[in-house]
């Protein structure tokens, strides 16, 4: 029955995350305390997916240089960039795109990876690194870059980042040693985490859909926006690969483009500005569209 529902959620998981998302503007709207729930249900997914991690072989000390120079362009140096070429334009899509940059990479980024047949052990590393970097980055330039539009202090965000991503990985240690649990989280991984995005979007969308209704114009806008942030991202990890073979650029691409967008919604409802919020959501549908055309791309590459 649960690898049945596995399989279902994973071959239907954009899908369930549209539907989910039209229904959230149908569902009443929650108690402003729900969106304290986002971070406990992130917390689970990221706490689910590290049982998929591993950390290798000998490969990995060598690689450490290279994802360590790639992990502080990527996002340190890349966020910090988009924010000041965006600035003079719009302090607001200024903010919220080095935002969405700072993101670290999504847990799934190295399965996503393995799709094409390629070594995750540069994939895995960007992402352990760039979850722990993000513990220092989120808190400390999200209140200087937000421009005094919203005061807000470094140490909730740091509180939120370290129970997001640190608890879970530390959580995590001990039980992976017990094969039981180990595999049988790992083996229903998919069904928790689509099962707590789903929750996740219920949520978030409901708590802004009066904000998202009544603003069609500025919500396209977003979602046209996001669509060419996340053609950067991928093409960031690409370039940055230059010189190096196809599995190189695939997972370099793969690791910059698909970011830990629920993070960044989960701290925007709880801590900046609704709007903010909005388009991290418009944001998260880019990050699901943009999935398919990406995964076809790369297999042609790989094929030729």
């Amino acid at each position: 029955m649960l690898s049945r529902l596995n399989s279902i959620t994973e071959k239907y998981f954009s899908l369930i995350l549209i539907l989910a998302s039209f229904a959230a503007l149908l569902i009443p709207q929650p108690g402003t305390n729900s969106a304290s729930w986002l971070l406990v249900l992130l917390a689970i997914i990221i706490f689910a997916s590290f049982f998929r991690l591993s950390l290798g072989d000998g490969k990995i000390a060598v690689l450490m240089p290279q994802a360590t120079v790639y992990v502080i362009v990527r996002f340190l140096i890349l966020p910090l960039v988009v924010f000041f070429l965006v600035l003079p334009f719009s302090s607001f899509y200024a903010f919220c795109l080095a935002f969405l940059f700072l993101m670290p990479a999504a847990v799934a980024s190295p399965t996503y990876v393995s799709l094409f047949g390629f070594p995750v052990d540069m994939p895995v590393l960007i992402l352990v690194f760039s979850s722990f970097f993000s513990i220092l980055t989120i808190p400390v330039f999200t209140p200087v870059l937000f421009h005094g539009e919203v005061h807000i202090a470094s140490w909730p965000l740091l509180k939120a980042v370290m129970l997001t991503i640190l608890l879970p990985f530390l959580a995590h240690i001990p039980l992976r040693r017990i094969p039981k649990i180990s595999q049988g989280i790992s083996d229903n991984l998919s069904l928790i985490t689509s099962t707590c995005l789903v929750i996740m979007l219920l949520i978030a969308i409901s708590l802004n859909k009066d904000l998202i209704l009544s603003r069609p114009s500025e919500v396209i806008t977003d979602f046209l926006i996001g669509i060419l942030a996340y053609i950067l991202m991928y093409l960031a990890g690409w370039f940055m690969a230059f010189r190096r073979g196809i599995s190189d650029k695939i997972g370099y691409s793969v690791s910059s483009g698909m970011n830990n967008i629920g993070l960044g919604i989960s701290l925007s409802i709880l801590y900046l500005k609704p709007e903010v919020s909005v388009f991290l959501i418009m944001a998260e549908f880019v990050w699901v569209f943009i999935l398919l055309p990406v995964r076809i791309f790369f297999r042609k590459l790989n094929i030729e």
